[in-house]
Formats: C-alpha cells, structure tokens, sequence
C-alpha cells in the first residue's frame, strides 16, 4: 500500500479539494489518516496566505501571510 502521495496541478483545478474528499473517505471506512495538506487563505477576494492543515483533523497553522 502507498505511504503517501504528491498532488500538483494549477490553481483552482481542485487539488485540495480532491485531497479533502480521499481523506473523508478514507477516515469514514476507519482508516487513519496523517499528514498535511496547504489551504488558501483569502480576505476581500485577493489571496493572503496559506495554512498547514493537519489531515488527522488536529488543527492548522499559518504557513504564510
């Protein structure tokens, strides 16, 4: 079984959206899941940052502001 996986791809074409959906899958059937993944962070329709989330739920972090 894989241990991990590297997404890439252009910005709004999904990629962590995609990443949200395969964890709620995985933690709905019990598997564990961890990791991280970045989200964008936007005030007023501009991009402002990015944050770490953690993909076993446990919080998430300012990566860049």
């Amino acid at each position: 079984m894989p241990k991990g996986a590297l997404l890439t791809g252009p910005p709004g074409a999904g990629k962590t959206t995609a990443v949200k959906r395969v964890i709620e899958a995985l933690s709905s059937k019990g598997i564990n899941v961890s990791g991280f993944y970045t989200e964008e962070r936007r005030s007023g329709g501009r991009r402002v940052g990015f944050a770490i989330v953690d993909a076993s739920g446990r919080g998430e972090r300012i990566m860049a502001s």
